[in-house]
């Protein structure tokens, strides 16, 4: 965005600003505007969890997405809850060898393999908590769906997440070079869902209203009228 000689800059997180700010040009005047989406589509389905029975990933199979800790997980706790299932939404270069990953597992009939998903929305709707391990991410607009689903995500410790559902909050895991810590938070979360399900479901609302397609249109108006 231009206006003479000055040059306005937008990024769609604190987080990815603070980067452009420390990396690319540090004198240039940045705005942040978060994503946005059309909200409607998840918070028709919204609705608060009550038990843990389908856990889900969406996004792209390939490095950086980390979806093998995801399946890692998964086996921590699947001998002990018979009836969970893992289903994973997207496609991408490590489905074989992701693939290969679930196969070798004693629970491989219960690892869903479900490629590219038309309806998101519904995906989302049918899972009880997302896990979303990336090693890196501008915003993440995948948590942010999920959320206004009423759906509980658990993520790394990517900093622009916790601009998604708030600093304080009991859904990041940690990590993901150091499995054993994102294991035992994993498994503290897991044992206390009824309170992790309750609060996504609590802060869905406020999420919905920062990535709506119309707050987003509104904060580049003010930034016209600004400059």
């Amino acid at each position: 965005m231009l206006r003479g000689r000055n040059a306005t800059f937008i990024a769609n997180s604190q987080y990815s600003g603070d980067i452009f700010r420390n990396q690319v040009l540090p004198s240039r005047h940045l705005e942040i505007v978060y994503n946005g989406m059309h909200v409607e589509k998840f918070s028709v389905v919204r609705h608060q969890r009550t038990a843990l029975r389908r856990i889900g990933y969406a996004g792209r199979l390939w490095n950086g997405k980390n979806v093998d800790l995801v399946l890692r997980l998964f086996e921590e706790i699947a001998a002990t809850n018979p009836a969970l299932e893992l289903h994973l939404a997207g496609d991408g270069p490590l489905r074989p060898e992701l693939e290969a990953q679930a196969a070798r597992s004693p629970h491989a009939d219960r690892i869903k393999f479900h490629g590219y998903v038309n309806d998101v929305p519904a995906f989302y709707a049918d899972m009880d908590l997302f896990v979303f391990l990336s090693a890196y991410e501008s915003f993440g607009n995948v948590i942010a769906e999920a959320l206004v689903t009423g759906l509980p995500p658990l993520t790394s410790n990517v900093p622009v997440f916790s601009e998604i559902f708030g600093k304080d909050s009991e859904f990041m895991l940690g990590d993901p070079a150091d499995y054993e810590t994102l294991k035992q938070q994993f498994l503290k979360a897991v044992a206390n869902f009824p309170s992790l399900a309750a609060k996504a479901y609590e802060i869905s609302t406020d999420v919905e209203a920062q990535c709506s397609l119309q707050n987003h249109l509104l904060q580049i108006e003010k930034i016209y009228e600004k400059y």
